[in-house]
């Protein structure tokens, strides 16, 4: 039961640098600070993600239970698929600005390296417990309610080497959210 939470944990943990970049996609307010012009309300988000690398070791993934070992290779492949889910964008959200999730616990830093009303990239680095992750994201605002994005993540740690390539695909569904949405 516990190496299953640790395989679980790590499936997660490879989610995580997606999951962060979608939760604002502004940087902090400053004085004369640009943001992204986009709509606030309530958004529709869609993610691909391709993967490359092992996320688990081979000879880790030889010593389950067939069971376990089918269960970790669908949840990676269910990874794979586009993911489409609510978010809700606030003023709020617009303020406080870029954030990679474990900044508090000084596990995350990223720089903006470019911002405009309709561009923003980032580059950033994320530690976890087996690894260190390095994040190149590259935001477009298309148009107010249109937003397209990329995210190149290199993982190193103890599986291997490991790349993942995440597109992004926003929709302004409207100036009110429903309260349905998995990013508050």
């Amino acid at each position: 039961m516990i190496r299953r939470n640790v395989y679980c944990g790590r499936i997660n943990d490879l989610r995580k640098p997606m999951l962060f970049v979608l939760t604002a996609l502004t940087v902090p307010a400053t004085a004369g600070a640009t943001q992204l012009d986009i709509k606030t309300g309530q958004w529709e988000m869609t993610e691909s993600v391709h993967m490359q690398g092992f996320v688990f070791p081979p000879e880790e993934l030889a010593k389950l239970p067939p069971e376990a070992r089918a269960q970790i290779e669908g949840a990676m492949q269910s990874a794979q698929q586009p993911h489409t889910n609510k978010s809700c964008m606030t003023e709020e959200k617009l303020r406080r600005g870029f954030d990679l999730g474990d900044q508090t616990h000084g596990q995350c830093h990223q720089d903006v390296v470019n911002l405009s009303s309709t561009s923003m990239e980032v580059r950033g680095v994320c530690k976890a417990r087996d690894g260190v992750s390095s994040l190149h994201a590259v935001f477009t605002a298309v148009n107010r309610d249109t937003i397209h994005g990329q995210i190149d993540a290199d993982r190193a740690g103890g599986a291997g080497p490991q790349h993942f390539t995440v597109t992004i695909d926003g929709r302004w569904l409207g100036p009110t959210c429903d309260g349905s949405e998995a990013n508050h």
